[in-house]
């Protein structure tokens, strides 16, 4: 006879998120700006703050904080999970989940590519959201 293991930390009863809660956004952005400063608008709170949302602060380094206001006037937070200097960051977040930002070369044009994922009640509007930053960006980094 096998006897049930039971592991600290682990639940009898698992229910997996409804995958079409499940916003997943990717897009290329070709963008007119030098390598430097496309890649301050991915990675410096300062810019970040022009097109995604208000950032306070952005320690750029795994495991570096980053402190957020969202659309409500809320404090919140996030984490870099991954970050190349110049080249791309990600950051993951309860508020907005998870973004990843990457510098790419095609020929001589630098392109932005962005994605933005999120599990969320209302994907509609997530998905609004998401496409309306981008945009933004579109703009900025033209």
């Amino acid at each position: 006879m096998v006897a049930k293991r039971r592991f600290v930390g682990f639940q009898d009863h698992y229910e997996a998120p409804d995958p079409r809660g499940l916003v997943d956004l990717q897009v290329d952005i070709e963008c007119g700006l030098d390598e430097v400063k496309a890649f301050s608008l991915i990675g410096e709170a300062q810019y970040l703050t022009h097109w995604f949302c208000e950032t306070k602060s952005l320690v750029s380094k795994p495991g570096g904080k980053v402190s957020f206001v969202n659309q409500s006037g809320e404090l919140f937070e996030g984490v870099c999970t991954s970050y190349r200097p110049g080249k791309e960051i990600s950051i993951l977040s309860d508020e907005f989940g998870e973004f990843h930002g990457q510098i790419l070369h095609v020929g001589n044009q630098i392109i932005l590519r962005i994605r933005l994922k999120s599990i969320d009640d209302n994907p509609e509007a997530k998905s609004t959201l998401f496409k309306s930053l981008i945009e933004r960006l579109r703009v900025i980094a033209s």
